[in-house]
């Protein structure tokens, strides 16, 4: 029974932790998108 809370607490650990680390990947792929379609609009504006 002990083992068994040990190792779900354990996986839930995993699953938030990964959470987090998705979330943040995603802001950041998300923050290099916003700076490409920036340039790429001053790009037009300069043509």
């Amino acid at each position: 029974m002990r083992t068994s809370i040990i190792l779900m607490s354990l996986a839930t650990l995993l699953v938030v932790v990964g959470c987090e680390t998705i979330g943040g990947a995603g802001r950041d792929l998300s923050s290099v998108g916003q700076a490409v379609s920036a340039e790429a609009e001053n790009v037009q504006e300069d043509m």
